[in-house]
């Protein structure tokens, strides 16, 4: 199949309402290439809940076509994203999926950047070498109520525009979340920086993820909120058979596993 515009707008002319797109829309490496052009490389693309990086130096990797992007917490508590390629060769910088580390250091010929993203340190590059120029190339990122988006143009579209379609979900879906100043407040002390809407965004975002990948019949009346607590309750089990030591119950699971205890049993009320 040739995936010229034409041609796929052909197909979606000839496509029948309740069913499927033809085929090549699934199979074809041509109009998978179109997807990322037009729409992955361009678009804001949901990639973390800002909660996982909840210290400095926590980052995650990923992956979108041909581009690996490194997301991190810097030193001044913002959460910034970075094409994970080193200056120098191209190496990639971070290789795991997620991480701790204090600074950005190439593997390769230990290239260092700080978590801002500058070059702090280049070996054997001579005098004249300027590596305020050097610095790890940025991607574009913003944080709506807890949640990360990315976009890899250079001109992305406008985010607030966006937001205004995206805000009221959330805001509709963590407003019939039950209020309690408790659970949030030992969340605060747990972690230090996490918030009440930050953390139900988290929450919500995995349960969502968690529904979006096995269905179930049960979520006809409650499509959010009924996988929810189901993945609340399974974080409460696996929180109570790992039974973590004294010395890391300030972790965020448990932070989560608090919340998620209290989600729960006010759902058993109703």
């Amino acid at each position: 199949m040739t995936a010229n515009p034409t041609s796929i707008h052909q197909r979606l002319d000839r496509r029948l309402s309740g069913f499927s797109l033809e085929q090549p829309f699934y199979t074809s490496p041509e109009v998978y290439a179109l997807d990322l052009q037009h729409i992955f490389y361009k678009q804001w693309l949901y990639a973390v809940p800002a909660c996982q990086l909840a210290r400095t130096g926590s980052y995650v990797t990923l992956r979108v076509g041909a581009y690996e992007v490194v997301i991190v917490r810097s030193r001044d508590g913002e959460v910034r994203a970075f094409h994970n390629s080193c200056r120098h060769r191209g190496s990639l910088i971070c290789k795991a999926r997620q991480g701790q580390v204090a600074k950005l250091v190439c593997p390769y010929h230990q290239w260092t950047y700080e978590l801002d993203g500058k070059l702090i340190w280049a070996n054997d590059m001579g005098p004249d070498f300027d590596a305020s120029k050097y610095g790890l190339k940025p991607v574009n990122l913003r944080n709506l109520d807890g949640l990360i988006y990315i976009c890899l143009s250079d001109t992305p579209p406008d985010f607030q525009t966006f937001a205004q379609l995206a805000r009221p979900i959330w805001r509709f879906t963590t407003s019939r979340m039950p209020r309690s100043r408790s659970p949030l407040r030992s969340s605060r002390k747990a972690t230090g920086s996490w918030s009440g809407r930050t953390t139900a965004s988290a929450i919500i975002a995995a349960a969502t993820i968690r529904h979006s990948a096995a269905p179930s019949r049960s979520t006809r009346k409650l499509p959010v909120f009924r996988p929810m607590a189901e993945y609340l309750r399974s974080c409460r089990r696996i929180s109570t058979a790992a039974k973590p030591p004294a010395h890391r119950r300030n972790s965020s699971l448990l932070a989560t596993v608090s919340i998620a205890s209290h989600v729960c049993r006010c759902r058993k009320r109703r």
